[in-house]
């Protein structure tokens, strides 16, 4: 193996395997929410509840909210920022290859800003 081998599988293990693990556990906890869901409709129903009761019990109503676009604003900024940190630690410590990887995500986080911009509502005059 060449000097450089452990690290570099390490990295691939772990680039590999880290996204793969939170699929696996976000499909597993959603999961067990609906499981847990469906054994207490159950269970309602082995008590002989009515469907009124049930549908009352277990009908959640969702708040409609307004949009307003704050997170493609507050993202674009988080972003930009983000790059902004990889300029100035690639200057810091001499890497070019940092500028690449900086530049997108200025430019990512400066889109996210025009989208904002674009999608905003306009204020009603009066």
């Amino acid at each position: 193996m060449f000097p450089g081998a452990v690290p570099l599988i390490f990295v691939t293990v772990l680039s590999i395997g880290g996204p793969v693990a939170i699929i696996i556990v976000a499909i597993a906890l959603h999961y067990w929410h609906k499981k847990k869901y469906y054994d207490s409709l159950v269970k309602a129903l082995e008590t002989g509840k009515k469907p009124e009761e049930i549908k009352a019990l277990f009908d959640v109503e969702t708040q409609k909210r307004e949009k307003n676009g704050k997170g493609f604003l507050i993202g674009g900024t988080i972003v930009t920022g983000l790059g902004v940190a990889f300029l100035i630690l690639g200057m810091i410590i001499g890497e070019i290859g940092l500028y690449g990887s900086s530049a997108f995500f200025i430019v990512l986080g400066l889109t996210l800003t025009v989208v904002y911009l674009f999608t905003k509502p306009k204020k009603e005059q009066e």
